[in-house]
């Protein structure tokens, strides 16, 4: 009959949305199997001061710190030594997970999809086993990838963490009160009812088609990708001013909390994505000194009325 009112509280402060909250109880229902049956990664993205770290480190508490690690995406694949730590752990949670770009995913498809697997601990033999550890993630940005495959993302349930704790209602003490025995206790039974849920239903609460976790996971790894589909239009006859695009985009990406790039770095990204020509027209009256004429790019031009931004499912101001 044990209950956990403050978890309980904390995660209807954090996730005001039922259905996920459900959803990250059959999460860590899912840590008592010692299988993959459901063969998925749980991604947890939002902005800082949300929550996230919190209720990850109540997962560590609720399943102990030796039953768990903390190996990045890209650790996983470039360790040769980091698949080991997951032999034996019921979970993997990586609470700040690197936006660096994700070259492969072999390991990561491998892990989550109950394969056999080759390890080695470090000046020590091979030896192979089949991971059972569940793998949490949380980011600010998801890392870009070369793998485009239905298998990629299939294996992905994402929670958005859209709330903001304000700074007069952050309390330093809340992972001690929530991580206390009796708290804890009541989360096993919370715990013990989603995973049979899940169990019953055969698919999580907030499961989305495979495409819908594509177009979501490629907008918020590829900002300057998502600000193009939305923002430009392409064309023989249009121009626009190179620094008044980088203006929108880091408009964009402030309404739609994407992860904005720097100057250099956008311009470099942006000619990957579009086939633009650099152009600096003269104008009347200036000298003939390049250097101090505007940059713009031939072949695009800004958006007069911006489309609905049906991947971040918002609609935006005409």
């Amino acid at each position: 009959n044990a209950t956990c009112p403050k978890i309980m509280k904390f995660l209807e402060e954090v996730q005001p949305d039922e259905v996920n909250r459900q959803a990250l109880l059959e999460h860590v229902g899912t840590c008592l199997d010692r299988d993959m049956r459901f063969q998925a990664a749980y991604m947890y993205w939002g902005e800082g001061e949300n929550g996230r770290s919190t209720w990850l480190n109540v997962i560590k508490a609720f399943l102990g710190e030796t039953n768990t690690t903390s190996q990045s995406l890209q650790m996983l694949e470039k360790d040769r030594f980091a698949s080991a730590q997951l032999y034996g752990r019921l979970a993997n949670i990586c609470p700040d997970m690197s936006a660096d770009s994700l070259e492969q995913s072999s390991v990561f498809k491998e892990t989550t999809g109950g394969d056999q697997i080759s390890a080695q601990h470090k000046f020590k033999g091979q030896f192979n086993f089949v991971s059972y550890a569940k793998q949490f993630y949380s980011m600010n940005a998801f890392p870009m990838t070369n793998d485009k495959t239905y298998a990629f993302f299939r294996r992905m349930n994402i929670i958005e963490w859209e709330i903001r704790i304000p700074e007069e209602k952050r309390d330093r003490h809340l992972l001690e009160k929530l991580t206390r025995a009796e708290e804890l206790s009541g989360l096993l039974n919370l715990v013990l009812k989603a995973r049979r849920q899940l169990h019953e239903r055969d698919k999580f609460i907030n499961s989305r088609n495979v495409e819908e976790v594509e177009k979501m996971y490629l907008y918020r790894s590829d900002p300057v990708k998502a600000f193009t589909d939305d923002q430009v239009e392409q064309g023989d006859g249009y121009f626009a001013e190179r620094e008044a695009v980088y203006v929108a985009f880091v408009k964009y990406c402030q309404e739609k909390r994407l992860e904005a790039l720097s100057m250099r770095d956008f311009i470099a990204r942006f000619r990957q994505t579009v086939p633009v020509t650099d152009y600096r027209p003269r104008v009347s009256g200036e000298d003939d000194y390049a250097e101090r004429r505007a940059r713009y790019w031939k072949g695009i031009q800004l958006r007069g009325a911006q489309k609905l931004d049906k991947h971040l499912g918002q609609d935006a101001e005409a």
